[in-house]
């Protein structure tokens, strides 16, 4: 009899505890860089008699500094190996909890077979991430200060957009972006088959490469491989015009892809990337509103009106180029250009260049080259 009651009252406590468990919230806790929270593991009695809930802990977030565009921010798990566990991430604590409920998991972390786990942070968004388990762990928050990848990334995104156009109609480049546009591929179609979209939504592809490496290595080579050969076969029928283009396209796009996922600020990006692509029309706009950009527009058209008053020889004819009040300094520039030639010609036997103004114009007149182009209509 006494048996019957006692597994009575166990049928009716244990429901009330678990509820008690489920119901209870811990406030979150905010970890410091370098700082360890430790847990141990509970005994089976402990299980069933105090209260087991989910552990919360929260990232601020750090403020907007050039010095720490940089940085990288990860939560280092340490849990035996084998260990059940659920984790979870969520922009609140209140969030946690919820996604407790729904048994909606984050998968970062967890197909890794060792015993150390580690969890990216963003820098610039504030974070909150919770476990639920009754094995021991230790937790640290791990911030590397000047991250020497993100900053390597950074660089050979500028060195491959300032190397694009110099690229040739190489098709052993050709071949070696396909592989890298293949592993691209078949990382989304991992991703997408083993349903961890929210990995490359709320994280980041190396994250969900990462991940998906550990988890489905053979599906990840198997689609690697396809999507690589149907390039290929794709990319061989292109001419080497094609080839060239494609080329500086694909490097283009990397150099864009490295530069804007380099740092967490993805304002950072977005005005690198306006800087690169407006750099061209920026230039030209100052170059042109400068007097030094001024004067050197003129110093070539002068050049440009001595290489054509050079090419006078044979043939006569009358040439009327127009004398604008812009560009005075360039006019008596080639002034001085025409007396000088008139100068260097006496004596020589050859006949001397003529040439003489009217109005807003300067009329040649002197010999031309036939095999030269011919000369624009004359202006009476």
């Amino acid at each position: 009899m006494l048996k019957y009651l006692s597994a009575i009252c166990l049928l009716v406590l244990m429901p009330i505890l678990a509820l008690q468990n489920g119901l209870h919230h811990d406030p979150p806790m905010f970890p410091v860089p370098g700082d360890t929270h430790i847990r141990k593991a509970q005994s089976l009695v402990q299980r069933y008699t105090n209260n087991n809930y989910v552990q919360v802990f929260c990232w601020k977030g750090e403020p907007f500094s050039f010095l720490t565009i940089f940085n990288s921010n990860c939560l280092h798990l340490e849990i035996e190996e084998g260990a059940e566990y659920s984790q979870y991430m969520e922009e609140t604590d209140h969030k946690i909890h919820l996604a407790r409920e729904h048994q909606q998991e984050w998968a970062e972390g967890k197909a890794v077979t060792a015993k150390d786990k580690y969890i990216n942070l963003r820098a610039n968004k504030p974070i909150c991430y919770g476990i639920y388990t009754d094995h021991g762990f230790k937790l640290t928050l791990e911030t590397t200060n000047t991250d020497k990848w993100r900053v390597t990334k950074f660089c050979l995104g500028f060195l491959l957009w300032r190397a694009a156009p110099r690229v040739g109609a190489s098709r052993r480049l050709l071949y070696g972006l396909a592989a890298f546009l293949g592993l691209q591929l078949g990382t989304w179609i991992t991703i997408y088959d083993t349903g961890h979209l929210r990995l490359l939504r709320e994280g980041s592809l190396s994250t969900a490469l990462h991940e998906v490496f550990y988890e489905r290595p053979s599906m990840l080579v198997r689609a690697f491989c396809a999507c690589w050969c149907a390039l290929c076969l794709v990319f061989q029928r292109l001419d080497n015009r094609q080839t060239g283009r494609l080329n500086r396209f694909i490097l283009r796009g990397i150099a864009c892809w490295s530069i804007f996922s380099a740092s967490d600020h993805q304002s950072i990006g977005f005005f690198c990337l306006a800087c690169i692509f407006l750099h061209p029309i920026i230039r030209a706009m100052l170059r042109a509103k400068t007097p030094a950009g001024q004067e050197n527009y003129q110093q070539q058209y002068a050049q440009r009106l001595q290489q054509q008053a050079n090419l006078l020889a044979e043939d006569s004819f009358r040439w009327a180029i127009p004398r604008s009040a812009s560009f005075g300094a360039g006019a008596q520039t080639f002034s001085g250009a025409i007396q000088t030639r008139i100068s260097a010609s006496q004596g020589t036997g050859q006949e001397p260049l003529m040439y003489h103004t009217s109005g807003d114009s300067i009329v040649f007149g002197g010999r031309f080259v036939p095999t030269d182009p011919p000369p624009p209509p004359a202006v009476d």
